[in-house]
């Protein structure tokens, strides 16, 4: 999203499933519900990078092009987005009578080119802080010549001299070397997008970028309307009455911490295709709820689906063991109980405070803070965290059975992107870390392969998703060992002692995050002291993650904005989307220090941008991961929701909007609410319909 998951969104149940038999409830109105447990921070799209808000405004306002319950690329605001012969510029034309309204649904002005102008003139200025910053940067043209200026300016008249601002570490780091830099008249800045005409949008692009159009799926190229968003400034978006809306539906409640509804747009371009009325949000504080209560939910009518927990002896007997304990997850014993495979395009991991700030309510002594940052800046402390972090205990929360199967030990995630031989990035990756672990040598075939960027990888090496041949309490210790040497020569005292906390408040969540500490301790309780801090209620969780009052974040999450391996690994290069939850962005000297090297290789590797090159392209970024992970360690991937989870539903399937990038995800354009849970048989039956029509 820029998908950033901080938290667990703790019953939003958002997925597709089939139906053979159009059960409609007229007396429902077609409403889908639902919960959530963390209300969202803003509607501005133009700002936020946060699936907490996304998993909104996603609903309430389109782009350029969409994507199809197939994942293929269509048109939305646009009639045509079409590339030049090296795809360095790119033409997008607009269709008719598409239109802003506001939240009562009334008509407020046309949408016109130079809507997507206004956006990138409100993100481009940084007094607004938007999040979204980044891929404006990578792609467009005079985009951070144009944001540097604001910058120098926005300073100046805040009182300090441009000489000063120039001489700033976080200045120098941002725009040291940017050329068309003019701090007088920052709007004078050119940048590559144009209103050619009032339908006419042109895209001119720091370098040939084959994928661009997918990137315009992200809210960071949605439109804005100019009067509107500039009235507000910075409190554009802040609620639902501060935004307008061209999409699907419109935030028609908006009680926070109680309930949201998004009901349709009824004067929407496409609303035909919009078959739902409501979609409801329930607002549940999560702290001490049982494993049972969206089950409840969902049997009082209160929520459409649900998951199916192992941590719900009763549901889960009823549902799959069955009286007899006759029934699998595989195949359960109740006919609405749906086994669905899910290949999760969100990579979830630990990341590093390596630089905090906020200490309310810490139980550490200031030594102990210091000691702790001297730490993380240690590359072997990390690599010791790295590979001694077992988190199989977080796992088994999902599949008990079989919780290897969750394993990500990439950043990256699989069936995204290819090269022109339809070699999966991702085996470049696993290419490299057999290069580099000295095993590719001893396998000729295996070696030839290689070069190939085709991993078949020996046993032993491959760490594809479901396996983890990365955990090894050997190499930890010795990481551990080497970091407490030089460490203690400058005066740092050993254990280091680490707070952190879990993704929520729930006993349950809470149990198996300090299982993780207590295996941490057990191992390597002469090196570090993992200390999980508790909290009373998830505002007061909310409140001490949106300030990064912690040391180690057990769950971060990240999803793909744009189909090529830049949209994950641009996130930590000096500057990325991802920076500030490390507490990087604060210290322009220790980013250098930690995120330098893997900048320079993620810049050198997006250099290459000849399609005809994508393996050159490939087996450079996929060095560029190998340094993030293997070698420095700056962030600890661990899981990903590959699994069978056996779900109950009253969702028709196969016709929300599908892709692993952007926003498709978290529309619920096209999906239908049904009277009845789907079947199996009904789901196998559309399925084959689905994969039919997909493979024409």
């Amino acid at each position: 999203m820029k998908k950033v998951i901080l938290s667990v969104m703790f019953a939003v149940f958002f997925f597709t499933l089939t139906s053979c038999k159009d059960n409609v409830d007229p007396a429902e109105g077609n409403v889908y519900k639902t919960t959530y447990g963390v209300q969202y921070d803003t509607l501005n799209y133009l700002v936020s990078s946060s699936a907490t808000d996304s998993q909104f405004f996603a609903n309430n306002v389109d782009g350029l092009l969409e994507n199809d319950r197939f994942g293929k690329l269509i048109p939305s605001l646009a009639k045509s987005v079409k590339p030049n012969d090296d795809a360095t510029e790119w033409t997008a034309v607009l269709k008719n009578n598409n239109y802003w309204y506001d939240v009562a649904g009334d008509q407020v002005a046309e949408i016109v080119a130079d809507d997507f102008v206004a956006a990138a003139d409100y993100i481009l200025n940084p007094k607004y802080a938007s999040q979204v910053t980044s891929m404006w940067f990578m792609f467009v043209e005079g985009a951070k010549a144009r944001y540097c200026s604001h910058y120098i300016k926005n300073s100046v008249d805040n009182g300090e001299t441009e000489a000063s601002v120039k001489a700033q570490e976080d200045y120098l780091d941002l725009c040291d070397g940017v050329e068309g830099i003019n701090a007088a008249a920052p709007t004078s800045v050119k940048i590559g997008i144009e209103a050619v005409k009032d339908n006419e949008i042109k895209y001119t692009l720091t370098q040939s970028a084959p994928f661009f159009n997918t990137a315009l799926t992200y809210n960071s190229f949605y439109p804005v309307n100019r009067e509107y968003a500039f009235k507000y400034g910075i409190n554009f978006g802040e609620n639902s009455q501060r935004l307008l809306y061209n999409g699907a539906f419109i935030m028609s409640t908006d009680n926070a911490n109680e309930l949201i509804v998004q009901s349709k747009n009824q004067k929407y371009w496409d609303k035909d295709n919009v078959k739902i009325s409501e979609i409801r949000y329930q607002f549940y504080d999560t702290t001490g709820l049982s494993p049972e209560f969206n089950r409840n939910l969902f049997e009082n009518g209160e929520i459409t689906g649900f998951v199916i927990s192992q941590d719900d002896e009763n549901g889960f007997k009823k549902y799959i063991l069955g009286d007899d304990n006759s029934g699998t997850k595989d195949n359960p014993v109740n006919q609405y109980a749906v086994p669905v495979t899910t290949v999760s395009e969100y990579t979830y991991y630990t990341l590093f405070n390596f630089n905090r700030t906020e200490t309310t309510g810490t139980g550490s002594t200031s030594k102990q803070l210091a000691d702790v940052k001297a730490a993380l800046a240690n590359k072997s402390f990390r690599q010791g965290i790295f590979y001694g972090m077992d988190s199989t205990p977080w796992r088994t929360r999902f599949n008990k059975d079989n919780p290897g199967s969750l394993t990500r030990r990439t950043y990256m995630m699989s069936e995204l992107a290819t090269d022109t031989s339809g070699v999966d990035y991702i085996d470049y990756v696993y290419a490299e870390y057999a290069v580099k672990s000295g095993l590719a040598a001893s396998n000729a075939s295996f070696a030839t392969k290689v070069e190939k960027g085709k991993a078949i990888l020996a046993d032993g090496v491959h760490n594809q998703d479901g396996t983890d041949k990365v955990m090894n309490k050997t190499t930890a210790a010795n990481a551990f060992a080497a970091a407490k040497t030089a460490l203690q020569a400058s005066g740092v005292t050993f254990p280091i002692r680490i707070e952190c906390f879990a993704p929520g408040t729930s006993a349950t969540i809470v149990s198996y995050y300090q299982s993780i500490c207590n295996q941490m301790n057990a191992d390597f309780g002469s090196y570090v002291n993992f200390v999980l801090r508790s909290f009373n209620s998830s505002i007061e969780w909310s409140t001490a993650s949106n300030t990064q009052n912690l040391d180690l974040r057990f769950y971060m999450g990240w999803g793909p904005d744009y189909a090529d391996p830049l949209t994950y690994l641009n996130t930590y290069i000096i500057g990325g989307d991802m920076v500030d939850y490390s507490g990087l962005d604060k210290d322009a000297t220790l980013a250098r220090q930690i995120l330098g090297e893997y900048t320079d290789l993620v810049k050198a590797a997006n250099k290459i941008t000849d399609p005809k090159k994508s393996d050159q392209r490939f087996a450079a970024l996929a060095k560029a991961e190998y340094k993030l992970l293997f070698e420095d360690a700056i962030i600890v991937p661990y899981y990903a929701q590959n699994t069978v989870q056996v779900q109950v539903s009253k969702t028709k399937p196969y016709t929300a909007p599908n892709a692993p990038y952007g926003l498709a995800k978290m529309k619920f354009k096209g999906l239908e609410v049904l009277t009845e849970p789907v079947t199996r048989a009904e789901r196998e039956a559309l399925r084959q319909e689905y994969l039919a029509e997909k493979n024409k």
